[in-house]
């Protein structure tokens, strides 16, 4: 108990020194309003509005699949713990398990910021799995902001979200059939995660 109280004092101090106050608690709430490709839940609701308004003026798909995506991480997370309760060796499990789901957090939150990269990318090296992939969307996202912190991606939404979009689907199908491949060869190895 002595660390939370640690810990709110901490928080407490850095506010007060700060001179800035608990302003960035409701900001925190702006977040939603963030509609940018660069997430791929965002990029897919995005690219689904786009398709729709075509049809129907004043369709958003952005809010609907954002929360589908929602229960999506919800199953993802659930399905990484039932692994790790599963796995003999615990200490490598919550390893893997905490670094595919930061992974999984980051791919499947509404918002993605270029440095939200780096949080699953320390835990996946640390559980020594395959880094490529993450390393490469730190350096592309890296290029992405520009020097007054904003981000390029705000000014190419339109080709964006559907490249994204299409991106997600050749990654998906890409996946599909490397596991499928890796099942039919070792049904043990292809478990998930």
């Amino acid at each position: 108990m002595v660390a939370d109280g640690e810990t709110v004092a901490a928080l407490l101090a850095v506010t007060v020194a700060s001179g800035l106050g608990f302003g960035w608690v409701p900001a925190m709430q702006g977040s939603t309003t963030i509609i940018q490709f660069t997430s791929p839940p965002t990029a897919i609701g995005m690219t689904l509005t786009y398709a729709g308004q075509a049809l129907f003026p004043g369709f958003d798909a952005v809010p609907a699949v954002r929360a589908l995506a929602l229960v999506a991480l919800t199953a993802v997370l659930l399905m990484l713990f039932v692994a790790a309760l599963r796995d003999a060796d615990r200490n490598r499990a919550a390893l893997r398990g905490a670094a595919f789901g930061m992974a999984a957090v980051v791919l499947l939150s509404p918002v993605f910021h270029p440095w939200y990269v780096m949080w699953p990318l320390t835990l996946l090296a640390a559980a020594t799995a395959r880094t490529s992939a993450f390393m490469w969307i730190s350096i592309v996202a890296a290029f992405t902001v520009l020097p007054d912190g904003g981000g390029l991606p705000r000014f190419v939404k339109f080709p964006g979200a559907p490249l994204m979009t299409i991106l997600l689907i050749v990654l998906a199908v890409r996946f599909y059939r490397r596991r499928t491949a890796v099942a039919q060869q070792d049904p043990q190895q292809a478990a998930f995660p």
